[in-house]
């Protein structure tokens, strides 16, 4: 017999003895189907980057040619939906872990189905991960093709926070100018502006997408063992133990890209005439998604003072103090022994000439020829 997928078939049979008498006709109705259903995996999305996933969901179809060829035997209940997830190095999960072997593991449900195993989410380390889901029908048709970002299809897990690196500013240095910068616009070491980049290792998933959804800063200055967080805007800090609230966007460029910039930072600092030691930390975050698809994105909040993240510095309102004690003002001397002796503070900023203390000296007279400078 020819018979084709999809028909209903009845079948009559009778009988005839030899004798010539036959039998009542006996009729069935059967439906002949040799196409197997079709899964379909709707979480995750196809090249989607997650920071975690919980769960694995979909849905499936019999495939129903147009009528008359329309009659399909059904979805095989329990268990007709299967689900792989396979790893980078081939090993699939098996509910417990990932082991060598082809494993398909039972989701629940039909249309939809889904698959829900606590032992998932913990296994799933950073990578790119292949996803598959087949299904089978009450005669045993199960498929064995995949359609290609329906059945099976990449995604990737990254569970890692990128980092972000300061290029300005400079972590203080004692005894050198590094780190220390002078409060207002002009003359010095000024510091106008904070800068940086910002690194994720796994990077390549997103491919031609955004890696980054911000870069942030926090900038804060002690006073009397308290610290004053910088709030976002002017030379406004607050009080308070919620150091989470301080965290600013980097607002002029590049926030969500790499190098990223903040200028008008003259307006920030405190206005005081004293030297001042600020802290500053930079984090990145990137568009990792959750189960669900919302892209809350990986943080970095490791951080090491001094390290590429995290910055020690001074700004320096306050000019060097320097008195000379002798010779006094309008004393005589005889030239023999003469001696030049004073003081001098560079509060925290330090004296920047240290072959000299950071003391410059000019000594000069005066006649009616004018000024006469020693060499």
């Amino acid at each position: 017999w020819l018979m084709a997928t999809g028909y209903n078939y009845d079948i009559t049979v009778y009988a005839t003895d030899e004798a010539g008498n036959v039998s009542g006709l006996d009729t069935k109705s059967v439906v002949y189907d040799t196409a197997p259903p079709v899964a379909v995996t709707t979480q995750p999305v196809p090249g989607y980057v997650y920071k975690d996933l919980f769960l694995i969901a979909g849905t499936a179809a019999e495939s129903a040619l147009p009528s008359p060829r329309n009659n399909v035997s059904g979805l095989a209940l329990p268990n007709a939906n299967e689900v792989r997830v396979e790893r980078g190095d081939r090993k699939t999960f098996n509910g417990n872990g990932f082991f060598s072997g082809d494993t398909w593991v039972v989701a629940l449900g039909t249309q939809p189905w889904i698959y829900n195993n606590i032992n998932l989410n913990p296994n799933l380390t950073n990578g790119p991960y292949i996803v598959s889901s087949r299904s089978s029908d009450t005669v045993n048709n199960k498929q064995t093709t995949f359609t290609p970002d329906v059945s099976t299809f990449t995604f990737y897990i990254d569970k890692s926070s990128p980092t972000a690196y300061f290029v300005y500013p400079a972590h203080l240095v004692p005894g050198s100018i590094t780190g220390k910068y002078k409060h207002g616009t002009s003359g010095g070491n000024t510091l106008d502006t904070i800068s940086g980049t910002a690194i994720d290792a796994e990077a390549t998933y997103y491919g031609s997408g955004a890696i980054f959804q911000d870069t942030q800063f926090r900038l804060w200055y002690l006073l009397g063992g308290t610290s004053y967080y910088y709030d976002g805007s002017g030379p406004d800090y607050f009080q308070g133990a919620d150091a989470n609230a301080a965290w600013t966007v980097v607002g002029d460029v590049n926030a969500s890209t790499t190098p990223w910039i903040q200028n008008d930072m003259n307006q920030v600092w405190v206005s005081t005439n004293a030297d001042m030691v600020y802290y500053i930390q930079a984090r990145a975050r990137d568009q990792a998604r959750t189960t669900f698809g919302v892209a809350t994105g990986n943080i970095q909040s490791d951080f090491t003072l001094g390290d590429q993240s995290f910055r020690k510095f001074i700004m320096d309102a306050k000019p060097p103090s320097i008195v000379v004690d002798t010779p006094a003002a309008a004393g005589f001397s005889t030239g023999s022994g003469f001696e030049i002796h004073g003081r001098v503070n560079g509060d925290l900023a330090e004296l920047r000439v240290a072959a000299s203390s950071g003391v410059v000296v000019r000594l000069f007279c005066e006649d009616g020829g004018g000024k006469h400078y020693w060499d």
